[in-house]
């Protein structure tokens, strides 16, 4: 896998306020309408199907515990009272992306779109990293056609 929990629980860590909105709402928009809903669940299955295929559900477990302690403790230090429905919606969000991460490339479709509204804060952070993972990910997607 080409992005690591640590790295990305590492982008979490001092995310400011606004950063929690923006994602927020990009996550809600993710999840306007039926079809959105019935992506997010076959993600969650594949996800789920993996990890325990590999006997990793544990460890995926524990990412996802830090993955969402971090954006908790991010909106804490901005200031923002916990618990938020925006903080909720984000640390969730983490919480599965960093599970897909150690899924690892099994997912690699599913891990693209949870990454979708992450890719602003990514790009900020780590802009030349994504580039590359940007194009491994169309390279993989455009294999599996």
């Amino acid at each position: 896998m080409f992005v690591e929990p640590d790295r990305f629980v590492g982008c979490l860590v001092d995310m400011p306020p606004v950063e929690i909105d923006r994602v927020a709402s990009r996550l809600v928009a993710q999840h306007e309408c039926a079809a959105d809903e019935v992506d997010a669940w076959h993600a969650t299955l594949a996800i789920d199907r993996t990890l325990r295929d590999l006997r990793r559900s544990r460890e995926a477990a524990a990412w996802a515990h830090r993955a969402a302690d971090a954006v908790r403790t991010s909106a804490s230090r901005g200031g923002v009272a916990v618990p938020s429905n925006a903080v909720t919606t984000v640390a969730r969000s983490a919480a599965e992306v960093s599970r897909a991460l150690v899924a690892g490339d099994a997912v690699i479709s599913e891990l693209g779109w949870l990454l979708r509204p992450w890719n602003a804060l990514l790009v900020a952070r780590h802009r030349e990293e994504l580039v590359r993972i940007q194009s491994e990910l169309a390279l993989t997607n455009s294999s599996l056609r």
